[in-house]
């Protein structure tokens, strides 16, 4: 979808088991990707919750660790933020 000429907006993901931020960051770049959210996934599997860092062309943001339903919630807070006013 991010490769297409009028991509919608799109979130990417990078459960990774090692070099988070490295692995993250390749990514965001390789797919043209806004914004790729980030988390180790031994930290997570199978916990009621997490740690999330966003990556985006301005750099890390971490959104710190707590549970996933708090976390979806800073994420969309987060997309939302960075969407043109009426989107």
């Amino acid at each position: 979808m991010a490769g297409q000429p009028k991509p919608p907006f799109c979130v990417g993901f990078a459960a990774e088991s090692e070099n988070l931020a490295q692995n993250a960051k390749a990514k965001l770049a390789r797919k043209k990707l806004p914004l790729i959210v980030g988390n180790l996934a031994q930290d997570a599997l199978g916990r009621d919750d997490s740690a999330i860092t966003l990556y985006d062309a301005d750099g890390e943001h971490p959104l710190g660790r707590g549970p996933k339903l708090e976390l979806a919630r800073r994420l969309i807070g987060h997309v939302a933020a960075l969407l043109p006013p009426g989107k």
